[in-house]
């Protein structure tokens, strides 16, 4: 556009040389060794205005002529980009509808036509890691994490695909990477946190957990809980002194926490020291009424005389007499005296406010030992299938370390099927 313009400034500058020209004609005498030419000004300036346009043309020509091979190179290039992106962007949306067949070919097709293989390697890892072929994955998430500018996307990849896999160790390594370029990332924080836990690094993941609650996904509820865990886990396999310090700050974590409670109510049996280990239950069931924590305490005081029991029992339940947890113990207690009558009669009020699975299963025991409580006997067979159990104080923190012990204690199913991991499992799990 610009040299257009200087074009079109010269002819105009030239047309009006011209015109002044013809009203003001001189004449321009050259003398060159002998010779002499005489000619008008007016035809000089034209004659020289025609070769300096002649030598313009020229000279665009002469560029067009030597630049063309590259400018052909360059509109192949972009016609190529072009459409290898557009094959790029087929690829995500093959991608994205699960058609990976598909995505894996058009994969292919980018390679060729782009030249950067940071673009094919995304497209070809996506598409072989919804195939379920984690290994295939990882090798095109390693090219891509050698690249400068892809090298997040390929770490993130990597840390998805090896954790499908099982490989926490490698999870570790490729999050502790991706960590030190994106320290606020709630995904690489979380897979990081969850890496210490799988390789069981429980020191490491107590100092991380103020970084995953700040950045992470979890929430603090969620993270007392795993603090408690990991403080249970710790607490396996030592003394007295230091597995009970470990319990107790598990406790102090999460104080609903029914597994740490239960776990050092079990080393505080071995002290011999009863009456400590029933005002440990005794203060714990106050806030955390649980049937396992009654089961609990019967077997500590179980062989302690029946006055004493009497006396403990009501201690334990002081102030919820009334409420279900109450009335279900007292029945429970009724049965273990043979008192079936008596047992009923704290039953049945209970499934007219708080029908559930646990007080059908006493009155159908109980039923089966009264003559003429036949009806009560079916009634309760035929709910035990209908109605859900009760939930009771702490039921949360049980299931919650069942799933902690399924994920990141207890070995894969795939590996118990395994002989020789049979017996550690058994020997080590009793």
């Amino acid at each position: 556009m610009i040299k257009f313009l200087l074009f079109a400034l010269a002819f105009f500058a030239l047309g009006f040389f011209v015109q002044q020209g013809a009203y003001d004609t001189g004449e321009v005498v050259v003398r060159w060794y002998g010779y002499e030419a005489r000619m008008q000004a007016t035809f000089l300036a034209a004659v020289i205005a025609f070769f300096c346009i002649l030598f313009f043309f020229w000279g665009q020509l002469w560029a067009f002529i030597v630049q063309a091979p590259k400018s052909l190179e360059a509109w192949r290039y972009k016609k190529r980009y072009e459409q290898g992106f557009d094959y790029f962007l087929e690829g995500l949306e093959a991608l994205n509808a699960g058609e990976n067949k598909l995505a894996l070919k058009l994969s292919n097709k980018v390679q060729r036509l782009l030249p950067d293989p940071r673009i094919s390697n995304i497209l070809s890892a996506g598409s072989v890691a919804s195939q379920n072929e984690p290994q295939k994955a990882i090798e095109h998430y390693k090219e891509l994490s050698k690249s400068s500018k892809g090298q997040f996307i390929g770490l993130k990849g990597l840390i998805e695909q090896s954790s499908v896999k099982g490989s926490w160790h490698d999870v570790k390594n490729y999050a502790e990477q991706a960590y030190i370029m994106k320290p606020k990332n709630a995904y690489i924080v979380d897979q990081l946190f969850h890496a210490y836990l799988h390789i069981k690094e429980f020191d490491k993941a107590l100092k991380f957990i103020p970084t995953v609650q700040k950045y992470g996904s979890y929430t603090s509820e969620k993270l007392d809980e795993y603090e408690s865990f990991i403080y249970i886990e710790k607490s396996q396999g030592l003394d007295f002194k230091n597995a009970t310090k470990f319990l107790e700050k598990a406790l102090k974590v999460n104080k609903a926490c029914v597994p740490a409670l239960l776990t050092l109510v079990d080393i505080s049996i071995r002290s011999g020291d009863v009456k400590k280990t029933l005002k440990l239950l005794t203060n714990f069931f106050h806030h955390t009424p649980h049937i396992q924590v009654y089961e609990k305490w019967v077997s500590v005081i179980q062989n302690e005389d029946a006055k004493y029991y009497k006396r403990r029992l009501k201690t334990l339940i002081k102030g919820l007499e009334k409420e279900f947890i109450g009335q279900f113990i007292q029945a429970k207690e009724c049965i273990r005296q043979v008192q079936y009558v008596e047992a009923l009669a704290f039953l049945d009020p209970l499934q007219k406010n708080n029908d559930c699975r646990e007080v059908q299963v006493l009155i159908a025991t109980v039923s089966s030992f009264i003559e003429g409580a036949e009806d009560k006997l079916q009634s309760a067979l035929l709910k035990l299938d209908k109605i859900e159990s009760f939930t009771f104080e702490g039921e949360a923190s049980i299931h919650a370390y069942q799933n902690w012990q399924k994920d990141y204690t207890l070995p894969a199913q795939s590996d118990i099927a395994k002989p020789q991991t049979k017996l550690k499992l058994l020997t080590k799990r009793g």
